[in-house]
């Protein structure tokens, strides 16, 4: 299955001040694999599909 809140809580590339607790955001119409691992304070935006994803985020 989809593992959500994956590994270390590192600061979030681009916006460190929103996404600063471990927080994961997935946005609405958002497909997302089989066996994907999604990190810590990350976002997925809305409307992504499968195809769109290239390993872990």
């Amino acid at each position: 299955g989809v593992v959500v809140g994956y590994g270390d809580e590192v600061p979030h590339e681009s916006q460190p001040h929103i996404y600063d607790s471990g927080i994961v955001v997935v946005g609405s119409d958002v497909i997302i694999p089989e066996n994907l691992k999604i990190g810590r304070n990350s976002a997925v935006l809305n409307h992504v599909k499968e195809e769109d994803f290239e390993g872990d985020v």
